[in-house]
């Protein structure tokens, strides 16, 4: 049993070892056709730096200022309330929220308390 295991292994490091020297003779290829090509001055090559004018800024152009946002003005008697909406705090929830926060405290002060 113990003979399948390091036989497994074994071909593992192979293959390993198999696709490193595979990797290693395409970057060898790459680079003789590099070479062969001539292309290496030419990537080396500095590019030649081209002058730039003085620097300026541009003249401030005066921009008008934009005119407010009215909203129209609705008439008050238009608006209905439904039924499917409904507010997010309601006076249950905050009851809740009020024990809850009583209940914390008095944790957090039982905790505090000197024993």
């Amino acid at each position: 049993m113990l003979v399948f295991l390091a036989l497994g292994w074994l071909a593992y490091v192979g293959f390993l070892l198999g696709a490193l020297v595979l990797a290693g003779i395409i970057w060898a290829v790459c680079n003789v056709v590099v070479w062969l090509l001539e292309l290496n001055p030419r990537l080396a090559r500095r590019k030649p730096v081209v002058q730039k004018p003085a620097a300026r800024r541009p003249a401030a152009v005066p921009r008008p200022k934009p005119a407010p946002i009215v909203a129209p003005v609705r008439d008050r008697t238009e608006t209905h309330v439904t039924s499917d909406i409904w507010p997010k705090w309601t006076a249950a929830r905050r009851q809740y929220m009020d024990r809850e926060l009583s209940l914390w405290q008095e944790q957090f002060d039982a905790l505090s308390a000197p024993k």
